[in-house]
């Protein structure tokens, strides 16, 4: 946006924004003051563009350290801005045998932190609407590191998606799951609109999953946008290519390397409709917003993943 966009758009109006934003900015501005479709909102280390009337895009990264990150900007049908960096609520709940789910306060949900386990952590947090079947398009041919090949991230990446469809879980837990989606791998060389300053940039209408270059701490971005329903209707997934040291199998891992199947799955949850878990004395859900190093638990579900995914998309 050119210098005219801070400007006062009348006499005795707010100056506008300029293109780049944090969300005091513009929260509860109208679209068609200052022509704010277009506009950045950065917080938290990731950004989102604002989107058109009717539509919610939402910014959520899994970091190695810190606090997590998190945007969500929505625009009404009459074209207030909603700018929002609070992850949606904790939940606590226990799949009992009768297919019900039995919620949980946290009291109830919470013991002695030595005592805490992926398979006794029973939190999750849910985004809006659920993902309608669709094709999740893998560029497996572009900006990929160095000692990951193509065939390697194609299996990675189907294997965490059907660690989803079958609630794969290292606590013994067995649910009969719905999860939609596949996979679709290639030649296809689509690029995930979201840009190396961790930008969810404009929805094209393709669901893609790539590598390319993040900023900061961020190991994997996912952005979603939704109707003014909560309906989703695009998501992209990006993982880090930037300085970021990546691992494929469970052994030889040392340094800052990341386990890139853990984070594969960690993303693939945001996509079909999971924000992030507690982070219960140390606890490493599939869904805990950090990841240390050489971690590669996340791979299977935890407890409150397996709750979580069985609300979303429960057989």
């Amino acid at each position: 946006m050119t210098s005219a966009h801070a400007a006062a758009v009348d006499d005795g109006q707010q100056p506008c924004p300029p293109s780049t934003v944090g969300p005091e900015d513009v929260n509860g501005l109208n679209v068609d003051e200052c022509a704010l479709i277009g506009t950045t909102v950065r917080a938290g280390g990731v950004g989102a563009v604002i989107p058109d009337r009717g539509t919610t895009v939402t910014a959520i990264g899994e970091v190695t350290e810190g606090e997590p990150s998190y945007l969500a900007i929505s625009v009404s049908e009459s074209g207030e801005v909603t700018v929002s960096t609070t992850e949606p609520e904790i939940l606590y709940g226990k799949i009992l045998p009768d297919g019900s789910v039995l919620e949980l306060t946290p009291p109830e949900a919470t013991v002695a932190p030595l005592a805490y386990s992926r398979c006794n952590d029973w939190s999750y947090s849910l985004l809006s609407g659920n993902w309608r079947p669709s094709t999740l398009y893998l560029n497996s041919n572009e900006r990929l590191p160095g000692n990951i090949s193509k065939a390697n991230f194609e299996s990675i990446t189907v294997a965490s998606l059907n660690v989803w469809k079958n609630g794969t879980n290292s606590c013994g837990l067995s649910r009969a799951l719905d999860v939609p989606g596949a996979i679709s791998y290639g030649n296809w060389t689509y690029d995930a609109n979201i840009a190396s300053d961790n930008t969810c940039t404009t929805a094209d209408g393709r669901n893609v999953i790539d590598f390319g270059p993040l900023s900061g701490n961020t190991l994997g971005l996912a952005c979603t946008w939704y109707t003014s329903t909560g309906i989703p209707v695009q998501a992209d997934v990006r993982f880090d290519n930037s300085a970021r040291s990546w691992v494929t199998t469970t052994t030889g891992c040392s340094g800052t390397s990341y386990d890139l199947r853990s984070v594969v799955t960690h993303e693939l949850g945001h996509v079909l409709g999971l924000g992030h878990s507690a982070e219960n004395g140390g606890s490493d859900l599939t869904m805990s917003p950090n990841i240390t190093n050489c971690n590669s638990s996340a791979r299977t579900l935890g407890a409150g993943d397996l709750t979580g995914i069985y609300v979303k998309h429960g057989g």
